[in-house]
C-alpha cells in the first residue's frame, strides 16, 4: 500500500470524518459524507497529502445521503497548500454519488464541494483588521460550544439620525462559504482608497456578523449548528414549532438579538446553493428587488441571472420578521460558487454592498 498518499480528515470542519473515508486501493478512495440534516444541503471537505516528490494521481468516489440533486453535485474545488485560489475539478455523477479524479501535487490538497473558509479563517480576519478609526469589534455572543459571534461595525464616528443601517450577515447555514468571502470583499472595499467610500460613510454605518455559526462550521455540520437543528434563518416562532428540541441555542440568541440590538434600516442575510445559473433574491417586493438590480444587474461574466423570489408576511425567515424588522428593507441572497473563485467572490461581495448603497442614496434629475 502507498503510504505516501492519503486522505485525510485531520482538520476543522472537515466532512467526511475519518470513518467516512476508506482506501479501497493505493489510488482509489472513497468518501462517504455525513449530515445533521435529510434537507438536501450536504458538506464535503477533505484533505488529500502526498508526501512523495512525485504528482499522484487518485479516484475518489463520493457517496451522498440521499440521491435527489445529485446530478448538480458535479464541480468540486481544488487548491493546493501554495496556490492562491481555488481551482474546479469536474466530476461525474449518478444517484448518490460523486466520481472525480485529481492529480495532487506534492504536499497538502483541498477538496471541498466549496471552497472551504473555516472558524479560525474569520477569527484572523477580525483579528487582523487594523484599528484605524473606522472599525470596531464586539461578541454579539458565544455559540453553545463557546465559540465568537462577531459583530464588527464600520463607521466614520459621526451620529445622525439620518444615517442609515446596514446590517449584513453570513455563514447561518454551516456548508456555504460564499458569504464569508463576500464579506470580506466588502469590508475590504470599505477599508480602500475608493474616492466615495468617505462619501458613503458620511450616510451609512455598516455592520457585519461574518459568522453567525460557527460551530456547525467548526464541526462540519452542512445546514445547522449542530446534531439538535437549529436552523439560523428560521425564527422562534417556525423552531418551536417544527424542531422544539433545538431551543434554546446561544447561536440563534445572538443572531436575533443583534437584529434587535442594532435595528437596521436595511438587511442582507447571504447565502448558497448548488443551482449554477441562477443567483437569487428574496425580498418583500418586485420594486425592492428592481432597485438593488439595476446596479447589479445579472451577472452575466459569472454565467448568472438573477431569479425573483417574493417573501410573504408569513415568511419563517429572520430578516423578515421580528420586533424590529417591519420597517427594516431585508435582502435574502443565494450566492452560489459555480463560475467563481475566492478572488471572484470577493469581488460579488463588493458588487452587492454597491448596490444595496446606491439603490438607497442615488438620486436622478430630469434633462
Amino acid at each position: 500500500m502507498n503510504n505516501k498518499i492519503y486522505v485525510t480528515a485531520d482538520f476543522e470542519g472537515a466532512n467526511p470524518r475519518s470513518d467516512g473515508i476508506a482506501r479501497i486501493s493505493d489510488d482509489h478512495f472513497v468518501l462517504s459524507v455525513f449530515s445533521e440534516t435529510t434537507i438536501e444541503s450536504y458538506r464535503m471537505e477533505t484533505m488529500i497529502v502526498n508526501d512523495s516528490t512525485e504528482k499522484q494521481v487518485l479516484h475518489i468516489e463520493i457517496n451522498w445521503p440521499t440521491k435527489p440533486f445529485s446530478e448538480l453535485r458535479d464541480c468540486f474545488y481544488v487548491k493546493h497548500e501554495h496556490t492562491p485560489d481555488w481551482i474546479t475539478a469536474p466530476a461525474e455523477t449518478a444517484p448518490g454519488k460523486s466520481f472525480l479524479s485529481i492529480a495532487a501535487l506534492p504536499g497538502k490538497t483541498y477538496l471541498c464541494l466549496h471552497p472551504r473558509y473555516g472558524y479560525a479563517d474569520c477569527e484572523s480576519f477580525v483579528s487582523n483588521l487594523p484599528y484605524n478609526g473606522l472599525i470596531s469589534k464586539e461578541l454579539a455572543g458565544k455559540s453553545d460550544k463557546g465559540r465568537n459571534i462577531w459583530i464588527i461595525k464600520l463607521s466614520n464616528g459621526f451620529e445622525s439620525k439620518e444615517k442609515l443601517r446596514f446590517m449584513i450577515s453570513a455563514r447561518n447555514h454551516a456548508n456555504e462559504s460564499s458569504g464569508n468571502y463576500c464579506v470580506e470583499g466588502m469590508i475590504e472595499w470599505l477599508l480602500s482608497n475608493e474616492p466615495t467610500v468617505p462619501y458613503f460613510l458620511e450616510k451609512i454605518d455598516f455592520f457585519f456578523m461574518p459568522m453567525t455559526n460557527p460551530d456547525g462550521v467548526a464541526e462540519g455540520m452542512a445546514r445547522f449548528t449542530g446534531t439538535r437543528c437549529a436552523d439560523l434563518n428560521r425564527t422562534d416562532k417556525w423552531l418551536r414549532e417544527n424542531t422544539p428540541g433545538a431551543l434554546p441555542d446561544r447561536s440563534h440568541e445572538a443572531f436575533l438579538n443583534a437584529l434587535d440590538s442594532v435595528k437596521p434600516t436595511h438587511f442582507v442575510n447571504l447565502h448558497s446553493y448548488l443551482f449554477k445559473y441562477e443567483d437569487e433574491i428574496h425580498a418583500r417586493s418586485e420594486q425592492d428587488i428592481e432597485s438593488f438590480t439595476r446596479f447589479f444587474p445579472d451577472d452575466i461574466n459569472a454565467g448568472k441571472r438573477w431569479k425573483h423570489v417574493i417573501v410573504s408576511q408569513d415568511s419563517p425567515f429572520p430578516g423578515f420578521c421580528g420586533k424590529n424588522q417591519p420597517e427594516t428593507l431585508s435582502l435574502l441572497l443565494e450566492i452560489p460558487w459555480f463560475g467563481r473563485n475566492a478572488e471572484l467572490m470577493k469581488e460579488t461581495g463588493r458588487k452587492i454592498l454597491r448596490a444595496l448603497i446606491l439603490m438607497n442614496t442615488a438620486t436622478y434629475t430630469a434633462g
